[in-house]
This record gives structure tokens, C-alpha cells and sequence, in this order.
């Protein structure tokens, strides 16, 4: 697997996730992410296996030390084989190295192994925004 780092292909992010199943009810617009993408300074993490797109990762900084994992999704064939868990690290990564001290994800219910591997990677539960968990990590 091999992590793809691009600070500019935010289109491809509204694109990918239309293809995600438990995305097809609730995917962002692809204006919104290139507003956040562009105005926040975001990274696009891609994910690849065997030269297919296996899963992808968009984030940004929202204030001081502190990044946001707007958007995490891996294509159903490849779960279970690491990919999101490389996307995750890599987002880790990628934050510490700009100088974050605190990462933040929110989640749903509907999205069992997303909460699953948020907790082995060592994202508490915060609280809770309607329908949504919240999720920190300290780095």
C-alpha cells in the first residue's frame, strides 16, 4: 500500500466519496470541500493498492494545534486490510509535522468500524453533536 499526500486535488474527494455506499445519503458538496480545502490549507491522503484507490483521507488545520479529519472513506473491498488504519497514521503524521498537538474526528453510529478503529488508535470520546460522536487524540 502506498500513501499519496496532494494538497490540491480536493475535487477528487467529493468524486471518491460518491462512490463510498454508506456515503450515498449524506455526501458533502464538492464546493464545500474545496472551500475548506483551499481556505484551511487541507491535505488530500490517498490510499493505494495495486495502483487502484483503495481509500481517501481529507483534513485540515481549524485552529491552533488543533486538525480537522473532515472526511475518511475506504472502498468496500479493501476494509479490512489496513487502509484506513495507513490513512489515519499518515494524517498523524502529517499533523504532528505542522504542528498540531490535537487531532478531532467526528463519527456516527451507522459507521461501527470507523468508531472501532478511531478507538484502537487512540481517539477518546468527547462528547456527543446531535447524531455525531466526537472524537480527540492528543499527539
Amino acid at each position: 500500500m502506498k500513501i499519496i499526500r496532494s494538497e490540491s486535488d480536493f475535487a477528487h474527494v467529493a468524486d471518491f466519496q460518491a462512490t463510498i455506499p454508506e456515503f450515498a445519503s449524506c455526501c458533502d458538496d464538492p464546493h464545500d470541500i474545496l472551500f475548506r480545502g483551499d481556505h484551511f490549507g487541507g491535505v488530500v491522503l490517498e490510499a493505494r493498492v495495486d495502483n487502484h484507490c483503495a481509500g481517501v483521507l481529507f483534513g485540515y488545520p481549524t485552529r491552533a494545534h488543533t486538525w480537522y479529519n473532515h472526511i475518511t472513506a475506504v472502498v468496500p473491498k479493501f476494509r479490512g486490510c489496513g487502509v484506513g488504519s495507513a490513512l489515519l497514521d499518515a494524517f498523524a503524521q502529517e499533523a504532528t509535522q505542522a504542528g498540531a498537538t490535537t487531532l478531532f474526528v467526528k463519527s456516527k453510529n451507522c459507521f461501527p468500524s470507523m468508531i472501532r478503529l478511531l478507538v484502537k488508535k487512540e481517539y477518546a470520546i468527547i462528547g456527543m453533536e446531535k447524531e455525531k460522536i466526537l472524537f480527540e487524540k492528543i499527539l
